[in-house]
């Protein structure tokens, strides 16, 4: 990540993309998308460093295909990857994958903060500002 992309707000990956707008962190992932360990790690520190140390709100577009390899699964889990969030939103369109990520968010002490699988960004944005 170079010192222009957080000046810019901005961070790029090759098939993802994240940035800050109102107070929320988004991050956009784009068709063909494999999440190993490395793209998690540098995902989380992303969204750490354009958050500047406040906690914030996040909302991850994952409408476009995407895969999570074992050992990102297992990072994105660790309470670390929740750090620095108030709350944070999913989207969805795949049926399948909604189902899966909400049986994963509906065990026991699943995250450490609020989390909810959305298909319309308006309706994930509301409830992601009621926490604010």
């Amino acid at each position: 990540m170079s010192a222009n992309d957080i000046e810019q707000n901005c961070v790029e990956g090759n098939l993802y993309k994240l940035w800050v707008d109102n107070g929320i962190v988004y991050c956009k992932y784009y068709e063909g998308l494999i999440i190993d360990l490395d793209i998690a790690k540098h995902m989380i520190e992303s969204r750490l460093t354009l958050s500047k140390g406040k906690k914030m709100l996040g909302l991850v577009d994952a409408r476009e295909s995407f895969y999570l390899l074992q050992s990102a699964k297992k990072f994105m889990a660790s309470k670390y990857a929740y750090s620095g969030l108030i709350a944070g939103g999913v989207l969805l369109n795949n049926p399948v994958t909604r189902i899966l990520v909400n049986s994963f968010l509906n065990l026991p002490k699943t995250t450490p903060v609020p989390i909810r699988v959305f298909t319309k960004e308006e309706t994930a944005k509301q409830w992601l500002y009621s926490f604010k």
